[in-house]
């Protein structure tokens, strides 16, 4: 995670200077849980949601930046998803389908390949057309708290913008990538994750132009229309499910207050990293899990037991160093060397 300053000041309003962020660079070794030695091409940059929760963003959808660093390899070809027929978009019960054109989308199923590790299970691939693929993933990492976190995660070119279990994100994350600026496309996408169960279609865009797709894992995801942050989620009858737009986003995220974070070097915070990526990856492989390219292959209830595991592992290890704890939104870190930065 990085310059996540400059990230706060373009995303949050009055208060972003309040918001904390991770170092430039982490040193350790790079099989980390967040690939901990090296940085990661950012490429997604979540909304904002302005006012007093702030602070609560920056880990409601780690904000992700934009870097010329690590760029990702081309886009698909445009005819890789094929668009449906107009009778597959029609309700057989009622006739109604979705307005405007649809923009498709492909579940390309478990992901091959992930930066951080997860369970097949809980983690698909998706596939539109002229950009590189996307991936939803749980996640279980350490970040600066009592223990370590699950998180809900969409990836696209090595960066991803995540959900924290202690966010109950009732309307879902909004988000906007960096696809143009990061020079992987020619659109940057208007993504939603967390769509409600039960929506069949999610319509996007204005009057003058209406989007439709199927949300996949809760995901649906649109060409950036400018101006437009906003979508309405229905059944498959046409009934509204559920909107959501930024100021809706805002509302539903008052009251929620980042975790207390602890107040340690960057050296004990990449060694938590550490010890909770060895601990799951261990736990998995004893209960006879299979792992390749960091998706294990394996039931929930071990992926469940094994997180619960590493994080009673994690809390020990964090205990033993007797931290500080501070609220980020109020207080700051006192170590020499934090592992939470500040902006002046």
């Amino acid at each position: 995670m990085n310059d996540l300053d400059t990230i706060i000041r373009n995303a949050l309003l009055d208060d972003a200077t309040r918001a904390p962020r991770l170092p430039e660079t982490w040193g350790g070794p790079a099989t980390s849980f967040r690939d901990v030695g090296r940085r990661r091409s950012r490429q997604l940059r979540y909304a904002a949601l302005a006012g007093a929760a702030a602070v609560i963003i920056v880990a409601l959808a780690l904000l992700i930046g934009r870097s010329s660093v690590d760029r990702v390899s081309p886009a698909p070809a445009v005819d890789s998803v094929s668009p449906a027929t107009a009778a597959d978009r029609v309700s057989p019960a009622t006739g109604w389908q979705p307005p405007g054109t649809e923009f498709p989308s492909q579940d390309l199923g478990a992901p091959t390949a992930l930066e951080s590790l997860t369970v097949s299970g809980l983690a698909r691939t998706i596939r539109v057309a002229g950009q590189p693929d996307l991936t939803i993933s749980t996640e279980l990492t350490y970040a600066g708290g009592h223990t370590a976190e699950l998180e809900r995660c969409l990836s696209v070119g090595g960066g991803a913008g995540c959900t924290p279990e202690w966010n109950p994100a009732p309307l879902g994350s909004l988000g906007i990538t960096s696809s143009v600026d990061n020079g992987v496309a020619d659109d940057d996408l208007w993504t939603w994750q967390g769509v409600p169960t039960g929506a069949a279609y999610v319509v996007y865009g204005n009057s003058a132009e209406q989007r439709w797709q199927r949300p996949i894992a809760g995901v649906v995801v649109f060409p950036n229309q400018p101006g437009v942050d906003g979508a309405v989620a229905y059944d498959i009858n046409g009934h509204e499910v559920a909107r959501i737009d930024a100021a809706l986003a805002d509302a539903a995220a008052q009251g929620l207050r980042m975790p207390e974070l602890a107040d340690i070097s960057k050296d004990q915070f990449s060694q938590l990293q550490q010890l909770t990526a060895t601990t799951l990856h261990d736990c998995l492989i004893n209960d006879g899990a299979t792992i390749a390219g960091n998706v294990a292959d394996t039931t929930t209830n071990v992926w469940d037991r094994c997180v619960n595991q590493t994080k009673a592992t994690v809390t020990d290890a964090v205990d033993a160093l007797h931290p500080r704890f501070y609220d980020p939104s109020t207080e700051r870190p006192t170590n020499s060397d934090p592992a939470m930065v500040y902006g002046s």
